[in-house]
């Protein structure tokens, strides 16, 4: 039993260790295809129910769902741009 538990622990270790040595779940600043060719990504500031905000960047066509709902979509730069913004009202639900 206890060597099956340390077994699932290091393939656990090891995985994590794969994903984030390969570069997976860093993030991009650059506009970059989507999933579909032709479809590029936009940068917004999204706004947390917390109210705060965070860089992220969302296929054209989101763009205007994002907006809908408070974030940032016009003149975003760079998470330095987000990080700057004054915090939001929190939002309900």
């Amino acid at each position: 039993m206890q060597d099956n538990v340390t077994r699932r622990k290091l393939v656990g270790r090891a995985a994590v260790v794969a994903l984030f040595g390969t570069g997976i779940g860093t993030i991009s600043t650059s506009a970059r295809p989507c999933g579909v060719p032709g479809r590029p990504k936009v940068p917004i500031c999204h706004r947390t129910r917390s109210g705060t905000w965070f860089y992220k960047m969302v296929p054209e066509p989101a763009v205007v769902g994002h907006k809908k709902h408070g974030d940032i979509v016009d003149g975003v730069t760079s998470p330095e741009f987000c990080a700057a913004q004054p915090p939001a009202p929190p939002r309900r639900g």
